[in-house]
């Protein structure tokens, strides 16, 4: 059986390319192995999210991972199975607005960085805030610390990965409040797609992770990122929960 695409955007630890230059990480094996589990052979693609949702949302089978589940998409895919579990924050400089607990207590001309195509620019426009776009999660927090963003719109294991990366230059950063807290899934474009292909996945993604094999995955990669990482990971039921530290 095949499937017309499979997509991932490419994001640090999760779904990066290795120096072979070949995707890779624990969202990858993931779909991977849930794609063998399904009977389905197809290659795995990286794009920018902006050019994800306008494929899926154009074209039926196509496979997209890990997107964040959230009310705006909630009509638009069918949700295979969850991948990752995070909190969605609100970052700033230290020393600055620490009375701030919500979206809409931020100044009026608020400049707030974040992925360019990412579910959250939508939101920080509709708050009617200026979006800072950035191509990489690293630009968008280099943004806030050099001052050409007042505030990120970042996840809480983003910031911890990155940071691990940008060592003191995260020093003067902070997060402000938590938006909220999400989970990302593997999910299926609407327009097109069959039943049959949708029941064929979730029952694929349930079988997988009942398997000896699902267990053997989380443990070596969970083992891999605690040497490569400060970000505190744990498995819970099928789902890699993100943990937290103070910036």
């Amino acid at each position: 059986m095949t499937i017309a695409r499979v997509i991932t955007n490419e994001e640090p630890l999760f779904s990066e390319r290795n120096k072979r230059g070949e995707l890779s990480g624990y969202a990858v094996d993931l779909v991977q192995s849930i794609l063998v589990e399904a009977g389905i052979k197809t290659d795995i693609l990286s794009a920018p999210w902006q050019r994800i949702l306008i494929e899926s949302a154009m074209k039926q089978d196509v496979l997209v991972f890990s997107l964040a589940r959230t009310v705006e998409r909630e009509e638009l895919f069918h949700w295979i199975t969850p991948i990752t579990q995070n909190a969605y924050s609100i970052f700033s400089k230290r020393g600055s607005n620490t009375d701030i607990s919500s979206l809409n207590e931020l100044p009026a001309s608020s400049r707030i960085g974040v992925l360019k195509g990412d579910f959250r620019q939508d939101i920080i426009k509709k708050a009617g805030y200026w979006a800072v776009p950035k191509n990489s999660w690293k630009s968008a927090v280099l943004a806030l610390e050099s001052g050409s963003a007042d505030y990120l719109f970042f996840s809480d294991g983003g910031m911890d990965i990155v940071c691990d990366d940008l060592g003191d230059k995260c020093n003067s950063i902070t997060k402000l409040f938590t938006y909220q807290k999400a989970t990302t899934y593997l999910a299926v474009s609407k327009k097109g797609t069959t039943p049959e292909l949708v029941e064929k996945l979730i029952e694929a993604s349930i079988a997988f992770k009942q398997s000896s094999q699902y267990k053997h995955l989380t443990e070596r990669w969970l083992a891999d990122y605690a040497t490569r990482t400060s970000l505190s990971l744990t498995e819970d039921e099928g789902v890699i929960v993100f943990g937290q530290t103070e910036y």
